[in-house]
């Protein structure tokens, strides 16, 4: 029978296998005696409980923060910042969304259904991952485009990527979504009906198309991991190092040169945006790396982590740990702008109705 719920090294498993490594689930490991475990199976399964808790609060509270970003960038005039942004937002809703539907639906509904396989199975191992994907696209195209504006502050609307960003956000998702179709097929649901107990059983196996190409899938699996997760990872956290520097640069020239104050204005309102989404896009991209990190552990040495070896329930305790600060991330943005970006809580405090007090009002009462 299939397990409640599983994740994988990138969040693309389904509840029978690890799809990152073709072991079982945490839940078909038979607790070997002669096996001496480094955690726990009780230990693990008591912990979990409490992950799973965290991740339905963490993904309300990430629904709820990215609304208040999306509503403060529609108030805001439009720019490609503001559109790369707003994307971002729409896409946290949409997984956050998923994921609490999915805690909600196995805390309700207990039963194994065949919506309830597939449902995990599609979702586990096709929409979690293209959504993933598209936010770490998203955010190194928002790099690149901060970085554009601080070495070509001139031309820099000249560039595609502020010309045309809905269309390269379209391209680039649309590219993320038909690169992954391959992950889902290939696996399949099968019943198996028992004619003495009159009982159907619904397991989840391999499918024929990876049973006759498994060389293939697996290497479009490496492919996907190689491109979309590791790649624009250590890629966006190089870019945002070399916004830094640049930025840093910059700054010391304009302090030597003599500029009027609209200009200086305007150069420290583009500072203070760039400064917020590096340090926003930064921490998502840290806190996404303990979740890669184990994909990673799992690829190089699965003899440690495998089914039925000692470090194999600290492995998946790695792999939920990793998924509740992606959940966390999903709600940094927020943070960051508000703490960071004066247009930003201007932009919120008017939308919430939030009066700030006046500096002469407080002296009065003083």
């Amino acid at each position: 029978m299939l397990p409640i719920q599983t994740t994988s090294s990138d969040v693309a498993c389904n509840g029978t296998f690890n799809c990152s490594s073709g072991h079982l689930d945490e839940k078909a490991v038979k607790n070997d005696p002669r096996v001496k475990w480094i955690l726990s199976r009780e230990t693990y399964f008591t912990i979990e409980k409490y992950i799973k808790v965290s991740t339905l609060i963490l993904s309300v509270i990430a629904l709820i923060l990215n609304s208040l970003n999306i509503s403060v960038f529609v108030s805001q005039d439009r720019n490609s910042t503001k559109y790369y942004l707003m994307a971002i937002s729409i896409v946290d809703i949409i997984y956050a969304a998923v994921e609490c539907f999915e805690s909600i639906y196995i805390m309700v509904m207990a039963n194994e259904s065949l919506f309830s396989y597939g449902f995990r199975l599609y979702t586990s191992l096709y929409l979690k991952p293209v959504l993933l994907r598209s936010i770490n696209c998203l955010i190194v195209l928002v790099s690149i485009e901060r970085l554009l504006v601080v070495v070509y502050p001139l031309k820099a609307k000249d560039f595609i990527f502020m010309r045309r960003p809905k269309s390269i956000m379209v391209m680039v998702i649309l590219a993320v979504l038909l690169f992954h179709i391959f992950s889902p097929l290939r696996f399949t649901i099968t019943s198996t009906t028992d004619p003495t107990q009159n009982l159907t059983s619904l397991t989840v196996g391999y499918s024929q198309l990876f049973r006759q190409n498994p060389a293939l899938m697996r290497g479009m699996s490496t492919a996907s991991k190689v491109i979309f997760v590791y790649t624009l990872l250590i890629g966006g956290l190089i870019l945002n190092l070399l916004v830094v520097c640049v930025l840093k640069r910059h700054s010391k020239k304009r302090q030597e040169m003599k500029t009027t104050t609209d200009a200086d204005k305007a150069a420290r309102r583009e500072r203070q945006t760039t400064i917020t989404i590096v340090t926003s896009s930064s921490v998502y991209l840290f806190l996404s790396l303990p979740l890669a990190t184990t994909s990673i552990l799992n690829n190089m040495i699965p003899d440690v982590f495998g089914r039925n070896k000692p470090a194999y329930y600290v492995y998946l305790l790695m792999e939920k740990l990793g998924s509740a600060l992606m959940d966390l991330s999903m709600s940094t943005d927020f943070v960051s702008y508000l703490f960071l970006s004066t247009s930003f809580r201007t932009s919120l405090f008017s939308i919430l109705h939030i009066k700030r007090r006046n500096v002469q009002a407080n002296r009065r009462a003083s």
